[in-house]
């Protein structure tokens, strides 16, 4: 990312550290994923390059589960401190925005945590998560979409928000997947209490999960099926009565009757096809999607894809 923004520690850093940083490169957006070392770091933009872009950038807290959102314009300088343990950023050419551009300029800065903020960085994680299982296809469609949803959020209007309803239904419904998933644990885990957890009508709610077969059935289903892949990871053997209330079972029996029903094996079944190496249904294959571009050379390409 050097010539975009120079980032140097605040501390010494003492030793090695891990790092990532991922590109996925989306025609006219480019999105990018870094994981930085645990320390303090000064970010600083000088405008080394003629990039008129603004960056929407989503932060992990270093404090479990927190986060926080924010825009800059890479056409201005800027300097800051952070100590986020991973930032996903997106990369907005100011061409795409004509009309807005004043509005989104205004926002400038950390956003609070509205609404639609909030909406904004569900998509931005749920984006993130989806697009290693992308086909080519649905690659070449998402950066239109991705910039509906963020004039949407960052500069609302009637006929915005209506345009971007369909994505915020499909935000709506990862989080709602992903607060299954956390409170699998629970057998009192209820369709109510997700609605309320997520902020939104039981009408709604099982509107939304109608092609899952309904709320509740997706509920059950996740059980057995997050089940599985604690009984099949390898080199790790953790007992089948600690994996049924690891997913929300009150007892033995009540988990093995919910899993043969889903598998048509009994949970030791299960456990021993995977041990033997016998075919068990798999998750999609996550595409190689170019993961050594330069982010740098990416944003600057996205000008002449503009023209």
């Amino acid at each position: 990312m050097a010539p975009v923004i120079d980032v140097e520690p605040v501390e010494s850093l003492d030793g090695p550290f891990s790092t990532e940083h991922r590109v996925w490169d989306l025609g006219t957006t480019v999105m990018t994923r870094a994981v930085l070392p645990p320390v303090e770091r000064r970010f600083r933009h000088l405008r080394k390059e003629p990039l008129d872009h603004w960056c929407v950038v989503l932060c992990d807290s270093p404090e479990p589960g927190e986060r926080h959102i924010g825009i800059r314009s890479l056409a201005r300088q800027f300097e800051m401190s952070a100590n986020d343990r991973g930032v996903l950023s997106l990369y907005l050419p100011r061409d795409l925005y004509p009309a807005m551009a004043g509005l989104i300029d205004a926002a400038e800065g950390d956003l609070p945590p509205t609404g639609l903020t909030t909406l904004l960085a569900d998509y931005l994680s749920a984006l993130e998560r989806r697009l290693p299982l992308m086909s080519n296809e649905e690659m070449s469609t998402i950066a239109g979409a991705t910039s509906t949803i963020v004039a949407a959020c960052l500069a609302p209007n009637a006929d915005r928000l209506e345009e971007a309803a369909p994505l915020t239904s499909w935000t709506l419904v990862e989080r709602a997947r992903r607060a299954i998933r956390d409170n699998l644990g629970r057998p009192d885990f209820s369709p109510d209490e997700l609605c309320r957890m997520i902020g939104t009508s039981r009408s709604r709610l099982y509107r939304l999960f109608e092609p899952f077969g309904g709320v509740t059935r997706y509920m059950q289903r996740q059980r057995p099926r997050t089940a599985r892949q604690l009984l099949t990871m390898p080199n790790v053997v953790i007992p089948v009565a600690r994996i049924a209330e690891q997913v929300g079972f009150l007892d033995l029996s009540s988990f093995s009757r919910a899993f043969r029903r889903e598998f048509n094996l009994s949970p030791t079944d299960m456990r021993s096809a995977g041990i033997l190496g016998l075919p068990i249904d798999e998750p999609p294959v996550a595409l190689d999607l170019n993961p050594s571009a330069d982010a740098s050379i990416l944003m600057r390409s996205l000008r002449a894809l503009r023209g």
